[in-house]
């Protein structure tokens, strides 16, 4: 094995994982999905699936056998065009599901009773949604209802919020529209505080209470950080509020789980 010469150690880590890849005989397109989805560690680790293949290429050539993985690889790419159709299809087939799920309220679905028809109707949905629709249901007696306050003025100054991706680490700007595929958000908040102070940091779907934490501020600059799971049962709008003395300072808000049609719902009401 000979290494890129690269100081990253994940990219080093990707890189040996395609080539003990290769060697297990696996092809590149069954690539985990922490490598598919960065395209720097996508790019080290089909370069070394690559080296391992040409690695084989060679003993093969040395001891006179018909270089049948290369020939495979070659039947693998053929077969590839007709898989992306499939898929295509099951894209289509699936989003027409989710579309279907958002319509179903967990207010009335009883999953610790279900009847036969709620069960061919629920599988209807892929295991994704329907693990997301299960756990709705179950906590959903225990949100809580509010209505938006106003915001009022404050000595504390929220210089700076980020939304980013658990995941990867990618920033959302203010308003943004968040794909469905994003399953952990964090919050990133600097607040500048003339004193000590108490602020609490609540995460709002709709007009439901989903999660809150309270945190304690010193006087000067402080970073605070809060963490939501996502679900594709809750898509649409979002709001991160900020309070202090059961008053709202600062309100953020978010799109999330975004389609076609949501899509045009949001810039309808942007609009």
């Amino acid at each position: 094995m000979r290494l890129p010469e690269i100081e990253n150690p994940h990219y080093q880590h990707a890189f040996k994982r395609g080539y003990r890849h290769a060697l297990n005989g696996k092809a590149v397109f069954d690539m985990p999905t922490d490598f598919r989805q960065d395209q720097k560690m996508r790019h080290y680790f089909e370069m070394g699936w690559q080296q391992a293949n040409d690695h084989l290429a060679i003993q093969q050539k040395a001891q006179g056998k018909p270089n049948w993985k290369n020939r495979s690889i070659w039947l693998a790419f053929m077969v590839i065009s007709g898989l992306l159709t499939a898929k295509l299809m099951i894209d289509s087939y699936q989003q027409e599901r989710e579309e279907l799920q958002a319509r179903i309220s967990p207010q009335t679905t009883d999953f610790s009773s279900e009847t036969p028809a709620n069960t061919r109707d629920l599988r209807l949905l892929n295991e994704e949604a329907y693990s997301d629709l299960k756990k709705t249901a179950k906590t959903f007696a225990q949100t809580q209802t509010l209505k938006l306050q106003p915001i009022v003025d404050s000595e504390l100054i929220i210089e700076k919020f980020e939304l980013t991706s658990l995941a990867n680490g990618k920033s959302y700007p203010e308003s943004s529209l968040i794909p469905k595929f994003e399953r952990q958000l964090k919050a990133n908040s600097q607040i500048k505080s003339p004193n000590e102070a108490e602020i609490l940091v609540r995460w709002i779907y709709g007009n439901q209470l989903i999660d809150s934490q309270t945190f304690e501020l010193v006087k000067g600059l402080n970073l605070i950080q809060t963490q939501q799971a996502m679900s594709s049962a809750r898509q649409g709008k979002w709001f991160i509020e900020f309070l202090t003395n059961n008053r709202v300072i600062h309100r953020q808000e978010f799109n999330y789980g975004f389609n076609e049609i949501t899509h045009k719902k949001v810039q309808n009401e942007n609009s």
